[in-house]
């Protein structure tokens, strides 16, 4: 099931469509992200991105149970962050509104974040490897 988004069709519920097809293309590192909020304009907005392993066969039956977060409890979104957070490559998290812009990070920067917080649990702006 499918809901039409300017001339693509974007899935009711996650799946790995769009990343299966990149991986067949010989693409391997995939970041999908989403934001929450009212937009920059209009008030803070949170945003997340997660890279997902290409080699792991199981990875749709794994996340099987995960849907929009809109559409979950508050015990479910946690317990699927978590999940997500187990098989993930890497994942990141940060917000921002209009009366407080931050520069975003140079590349450099996100290379050092990526290296120093691989233990540690995610915070706003900080890239983190399982």
């Amino acid at each position: 099931m499918t809901r039409p988004v300017g001339k693509t069709a974007t899935p009711t519920w996650p799946n790995l469509h769009f990343e299966s097809a990149l991986w067949l293309a010989g693409k391997k590192i995939i970041a999908g992200v989403d934001e929450a909020g009212r937009g920059a304009w209009a008030g803070p907005v949170t945003a997340g991105a997660v890279i997902l392993p290409f080699d792991q066969p199981e990875l749709m039956n794994i996340l099987h149970g995960v849907r929009d977060s809109k559409l979950m409890t508050a015990h479910q979104r946690e317990h699927w962050a978590g999940v997500i957070r187990q098989i993930a490559i890497a994942f990141s998290s940060g917000w921002a509104n209009s009366s407080s812009p931050t520069p975003a990070p140079t590349p450099a920067q996100t290379q050092t974040q990526t290296q120093t917080t691989t233990t540690s649990t995610p915070t706003t702006t900080t890239t983190t490897t399982p």
